[in-house]
């Protein structure tokens, strides 16, 4: 069975006191939850890191757990893996923001077309 699982990372930078997350949706393919979640958890691990970015400050990337996991009822096109409900005060600017990035991705494939 297929599983959508989130991993939650903090990465800290060296001098920066604001905190920064990474949330990465990703699938697994396990025979039960429990395994999805040894998985889930092997690959969190596997994937903390520290490296001197290009400005030359220390980053850490430092895995926090697992954030969900959600089996999928099937794995075909158009099959829903991840949803998030998003509250806003300003829902123009919001609604502006993703239909710039829908047009962004639009003309870049249109481009890549072209080609």
């Amino acid at each position: 069975m297929w599983y959508t699982i989130k991993l939650v990372f903090r990465i800290e930078i060296a001098g920066k006191r604001s905190a920064q997350f990474d949330e990465q949706v990703r699938l697994v393919e396990a025979a039960n939850e429990t395994e999805a979640f040894e998985k889930a958890q092997a690959i969190g691990h596997k994937q903390q890191v520290s490296f001197t970015g290009s400005n030359n400050l220390l980053r850490k990337w430092i895995f926090i757990g697992t954030a969900a996991i959600v089996p999928l009822k099937e794995l075909a096109s158009g099959t829903q893996c991840f949803s998030l409900t998003t509250e806003v005060d300003e829902p123009e600017t919001y609604t502006n923001f993703v239909k710039e990035r829908s047009k962004q991705f639009e003309q870049k494939l249109s481009l890549t077309t072209l080609v």
